[in-house]
């Protein structure tokens, strides 16, 4: 049975690397050897062009995505041995920083640029939908804040300046992908450019929970809850005093506050590949 991959999101720089030394270099022969074609047919322009070398310009930006689809794929099944796997039962302590793991599952897509936006003008939309939901509520009489108050479509202004500061600190274009399996967290940190399609064509075509599931591939980086930091007794009078170095443990500290989930085993990914998987 063949499986066909429809690629959400691919990594194609870290790709490059990864397969270069799984197979020892190939990859870099075989896009020098593109890249180095459509040089040389760049270079033929007094000699005038024919109708392949017009095409292959044009095709250009396709087939450079057909070769890392292609070489992805190759990948994959190289490495599949060495890929933990998480769906389904498995020893959740072979997984370590550094590990390869793929999940497959209902996935949740976290915009923070998106969200920043909406914490701005969270209480005007939500005004806005209660005028444009006046007539059919029979409440022409009551104000429109005072109907979106009751609908929850207003919050406290200091609540959400106060989110907007956490996430324009922490997570300021901020884009993941989180795959959720068997009360797990996988939060894959992506990166946009390496997306296939626009942040606003998935919104459309797949919403911020899609209904199918999505498998990612990539590298685990953290794991939360962490065990507890050791604290060194040995820490001087002279080392307190260094305020730059005070300041960055304070970071660290909100930061760790930012990105707490409780009791909730989540793994942050460095991710590969993120797609949509069909047998044929």
């Amino acid at each position: 049975m063949s499986v066909i991959r429809n690629f959400i999101y691919l990594d194609n720089d870290k790709l490059n690397s990864l397969y270069s030394q799984v197979f020892e270099g190939v990859a870099e022969a075989i896009i020098e050897s593109y890249f180095g074609e459509s040089q040389n047919k760049e270079e033929q322009k007094g000699l005038g062009k024919t109708l392949e070398e017009k095409v292959g310009e044009v095709s250009g930006i396709s087939t450079n995505k057909i070769l890392h689809d292609h070489m992805y794929n190759k990948f994959e099944e190289k490495i599949k041995d060495k890929i933990i796997f998480c769906n389904g039962i498995y020893n959740e302590f072979l997984i370590k920083p550094n590990s390869i793991i793929k999940v497959r599952g209902r996935t949740r897509i976290e915009d923070y640029a998106r969200l920043s936006s909406f914490l701005e003008e969270f209480n005007d939309l939500g005004v806005a939908l209660a005028w444009m939901q006046r007539e059919q509520l029979g409440t022409e009489k009551n104000n429109a804040r005072e109907i979106a108050r009751k609908k929850g479509w207003q919050l406290d202004k200091e609540f959400t300046k106060s989110l907007g500061t956490f996430t324009t600190a922490f997570e300021k274009d901020g884009y993941e992908i989180v795959v959720e399996d068997g009360g797990k967290a996988y939060r894959g940190v992506i990166n946009r450019k390496y997306l296939r399609l626009s942040e606003e064509n998935i919104r459309v075509l797949y919403g911020s929970r899609p209904y199918m599931e999505w498998t990612m591939v990539g590298q685990v980086t953290q794991i939360h809850p962490k065990q507890e930091r050791i604290e060194s007794e040995e820490i001087t009078q002279d080392y307190i005093k260094n305020a730059l170095s005070n300041m960055f443990d304070a970071i660290d500290n909100i930061e760790a506050t930012f990105f707490s989930y409780g009791a909730k085993k989540v793994y942050h990914i460095l991710p590969i590949a993120v797609y949509i998987e069909n047998n044929l």
